[in-house]
């Protein structure tokens, strides 16, 4: 054309390919910048991603624990208003609330469930392990002749009621560590699974006789509320009690 600028390209397919010639030629010059821009926009948008799912994560956590501490504050106050209707004054319900709240044992991954069970037995016992038993039902019962002949009935009562209260929290501790022990079962090969079984299956002894534990003590104070001691020892003397069996 007179005067303007020459033609180029006598064709739309020249031209086509002329523009195919340049992006080829740009992307040659420009590959590694390109890349880095796709991976940076690529890092950003992973990083974006996790933080939105620690966020996430961390509203889950915090929702979590205020349910469990709602939970937790309407236990505490069933716990009381049991002890109430119990008969216990406001103080001992306080306590009683307070001795049910020890008994849930802090267990985390790492905590060795075997020195906690020790540490539960020496704590009901004075040593990490299940007693003699005839030798400590023979204990429990010379200790109930002698704290009676001190203080009478109901006189030593809440003796009793408070050793039973000391059984039923190391009932709550021995079965949380058995339902701990159960949640660890799928991460064990096979010789520490074996053992774990094992292991399991001593807990699940451990409540049987602390729940024998504390049926004594309470048998102790059905015949306290009913009868008398003489009757007591007769029965003792003929082996039947519930504990002899």
């Amino acid at each position: 054309m007179p005067g303007g600028r020459p033609q180029k390209y006598f064709t739309p397919e020249e031209a086509k390919a002329a523009r195919n010639a340049s992006r080829k030629a740009y992307r040659a010059r420009n590959l590694e910048e390109d890349q880095e821009k796709s991976h940076l926009c690529s890092r950003r948008a992973h990083k974006k991603a996790a933080e939105a799912e620690l966020k996430a994560a961390a509203r889950a956590r915090k929702k979590a624990r205020k349910a469990q501490r709602k939970k937790h504050t309407a236990d505490q106050k069933a716990q009381y208003l049991a002890g109430l209707a119990s008969g216990k004054t406001h103080e001992q319900a306080i306590e009683y609330v307070k001795s049910r709240s020890s008994a849930q044992p802090l267990i985390t991954a790492n905590t060795d469930l075997s020195t906690l069970r020790d540490e539960l037995w020496v704590s009901l016992v004075g040593i990490p392990a299940q007693p003699e038993w005839e030798s400590y039902f023979q204990g429990r019962y010379e200790y109930w002749l002698q704290i009676y002949k001190e203080k009478g009935w109901p006189g030593c009562e809440s003796n009793i009621l408070a050793r039973m209260e000391l059984l039923q929290a190391a009932q709550t501790k021995i079965r949380a560590i058995a339902h701990k022990n159960l949640q660890r079962f799928s991460k064990l090969e096979r010789a520490k699974l074996e053992k774990a079984q094992e292991f399991y299956n001593q807990l699940c002894l451990d409540d049987d006789w602390i729940a024998r534990m504390e049926s004594a003590e309470q048998e102790f104070c059905c015949w306290m509320d009913s009868f008398t001691m003489d009757r007591f020892c007769r029965q003792y003397g003929h082996r039947e009690l519930v504990w002899q069996s």
